[in-house]
């Protein structure tokens, strides 16, 4: 699972990178290019909202420090659940349940 995680963070930032690349760079973008940055940035909202289930589920999560598995803590859970919320809000427009 932290594999899935991590790929998910790695595809979201090599969407806004590419985003962030295209503000300091005013060449235009093809459509090409275009069409592959709305790709990657939907894939990575895809993949932080799959995360964000599984964060909310019951299942406990494991991460590894220092070559040794543990358990997430409900803190460290629920850092997780509000920065991949954050995430989907801000870049992926996904308004939080309840508003």
């Amino acid at each position: 699972m932290n594999h899935r995680l991590s790929l998910a963070l790695v595809l979201a930032l090599s969407a806004f990178a590419a985003q962030a690349q295209q503000a300091v760079n005013p060449k235009p973008l093809t459509d090409e290019e275009r069409a592959e940055i709305n790709a990657q940035r939907r894939a990575g909202c895809k993949a932080h909202s799959e995360n964000l289930k599984m964060l909310q589920g019951d299942n406990p999560l494991m991460i590894e420090e220092g070559g040794k598995q543990r358990e997430l803590t409900r803190a460290e859970r629920d850092a997780q659940i509000a920065e991949t919320q954050k995430i989907l809000q801000d870049y992926c427009g996904e308004k939080p349940k309840g508003s």
